[in-house]
Parts: C-alpha cells; sequence; structure tokens
C-alpha cells in the first residue's frame, strides 16, 4: 500500500505505519523511512 508519510516520523509513528504495511522491509533513519534493500548489490 502506498500511503503518503509526513516528512518526519518517531519510532511511535514508524512502528504504527511498519505494521500496516503488506510486505517489504523498511529502516527509519533520522526520521525517514527508507527501503531496506541494497541498490546495486550483486550475489557472486
Amino acid at each position: 500500500m502506498n500511503v503518503a508519510l509526513p516528512r518526519s516520523l518517531n519510532v511511535d509513528q514508524y512502528l504504527a505505519w511498519a505494521e500496516r504495511q503488506e510486505q517489504g522491509k523498511y529502516e527509519l533513519i533520522d526520521g525517514v523511512v527508507s527501503s531496506n534493500r541494497r541498490l546495486g548489490a550483486t550475489r557472486r
């Protein structure tokens, strides 16, 4: 589900938001939600 987020979240707001997500891995960095996937990472 794509939901517009406020510019900055605290931990409680992030946890409530994260529980409603159907899929994906996210982390909170300095109040901003970030996808937890590594761009450009390859397996060897």
